[in-house]
Parts: structure tokens; sequence; C-alpha cells
């Protein structure tokens, strides 16, 4: 809530939950973010605006589409960032805990091919991203996926929604897992026009630095193996019963994405040295 108290005061296009005090000072004894919680016969809800739009989908994102997302991270990114939000809470703060204690808490999983391929792939990228150094730090979204940003019927942009996941961590690693919410198509290919277009539009707003731009495909990695590792644990461990079996393989379109990574990447360095 501070955080999108924040993001209020710079007029930051989403969604802002209502304030059932409308501005008051809260009673003595409450908390802050109390104000926004309404006490309903179901239980307690927060209650948020209504943006007069539908969300994006994979199969209909344009590169005007992601130009206006370019410029909607980028201005996220240069919002001071409120004290301490967490960090990423799907990546290695959550995959090393899980990957160490696995053995004893679901050793019917432990050996599983997949964990036995993330510990290979963490192996080898977890010392490129701590070898990088400092980068520039920011308020990050965390979870800007296609279906967390609202458009018109004309593909302008109405706002970015869903801050449930906000935290605190490198600029780079909020536009890489916006490159993988927002610029593979239906099939699982990455689509050099959106990334592109998405790119250019975020750097005209804020230049990526020389660092950032060195690492930008590591991250990629980074963010596709955590949400992988996330869709592992959440359907395939932790609600194995309650879940379809389209859930428990969600995780393997990620794993291929980042099998295929040295091919996109070429893809998308070819697409802008043609249009350069």
């Amino acid at each position: 809530m501070r955080a999108l108290t924040r993001l209020r005061t710079c007029g930051y296009r989403t969604a802002y939950p209502w304030d059932r005090l409308h501005g008051k000072a809260s009673p003595p004894g409450e908390r802050e973010e109390d104000r926004f919680i309404y006490a309903h016969s179901l239980g307690f809800v927060i209650l948020y605006d209504f943006l007069d739009g539908r969300a994006g989908a994979h199969e209909r994102t344009s590169p005007q589409m992601m130009r206006q997302l370019g410029r909607a991270v980028a201005e996220l990114h240069s919002v001071d960032p409120v004290d301490d939000l967490p960090s990423f809470p799907m990546g290695i703060t959550s995959m090393r805990p899980f990957l160490e204690s696995v053995d004893a808490t679901h050793p019917n999983v432990a050996s599983h091919p997949f964990l036995i391929w993330l510990r290979c792939q963490l192996s080898e990228l977890m010392p490129r991203l701590e070898s990088a150094g400092s980068l520039p730090l920011a308020m990050l979204h965390g979870d800007c996926f296609i279906d967390n940003v609202m458009f018109r019927e004309d593909d302008s942009l109405v706002g970015v929604i869903d801050f449930e996941e906000v935290c605190s961590g490198p600029a780079i690693l909020d536009l890489a897992m916006t490159v993988c919410g927002c610029c593979y198509t239906p099939q699982n290919e990455m689509d050099p026009h959106l990334f592109d277009a998405f790119l250019s539009a975020y750097e005209k707003e804020r230049p990526l630095l020389p660092a950032e731009r060195a690492v930008l495909w590591n991250y990629l990695r980074y963010t596709c193996l955590a949400i992988a590792f996330w869709r592992f644990r959440q359907f395939v461990v932790r609600h194995p019963e309650q879940s379809s079996e389209a859930k428990k393989q969600s995780y393997k379109p990620m794993q291929a994405r980042v099998e295929d990574m040295s091919s996109a990447q070429t893809l998308c360095e070819k697409h802008r040295m043609s249009t350069a």
C-alpha cells in the first residue's frame, strides 16, 4: 500500500485502493494501511479503482502497445522506491532454500529432472549475475505480464495493474521480467518486433547503462528460471491434487525459453541491426 501511495503522488497510471477514511487521519492504534481495508459480510476486502479497458493478451499484443508499456515501465523505475520493500520474491532467495531442503521436505520430487536441471542452470548463471557489480536499483512491479496491463479498444494504454509482487531490486530485473511476460508469442517464441519496440521506448525515457545492457539476457534467463521454479513448486510440489495437468506442465514453456535463449538473443540482435 505504501508503494501505491508513492505512485499516486507521481500520477502513475494504475488502479488505486479506495480510502474508506477519505483522507482523514487514521484513528489511534490503527495501521496506516488499514484505511484501505473494508469489512464485508464475506470477510475483509480492498476495493480498487475501475480501469475502463481490457487486459492484454499475447495473441493481440502489438509493437504500439509495447512502446507504451516501455515508457510506463521506465516511468515506474524513475520513481523513488519506498523504504523496506522486499527483494524479488520469486528469485534466488526462494529457490536456494527450497533446493537446500527439498531432500528432507519433499523427497518424492527431490530427484525430479527439473530440479536437477534448475541446479545446473543456477550454478552457471548466478556467478555471472553476482559479478555484474552494482546496478541501478528501482521500485519493481515484479510481475509485469501482459495480462497485468490494461488497454483500450484502440490499443492505448490505460494502466499497469496488480502490484502484489512489488519489490525493490535492479531495474534491469524488472525490464527482463516484462520481456518475459510480454514479448513472447502464443507459440512461446520470442517476437523481435515486440522486444525492440519495448526496449527502444524504455530507453528513450531511461537509457540503460552499459553494465545493464551487458547483463540483460542473463537477467531474462533468470526471470524465466524464476517463473519456471514458481510454477513447479506451486503446482507440482505444493498443490498437486488441486492442480490440473496443464498447470503441472506450465513450468515447461519457461524451461524451453531458457534452453532457446541464445537463439532468441541472436534473433533480436539481428532485428535491431536490420532496423538501425
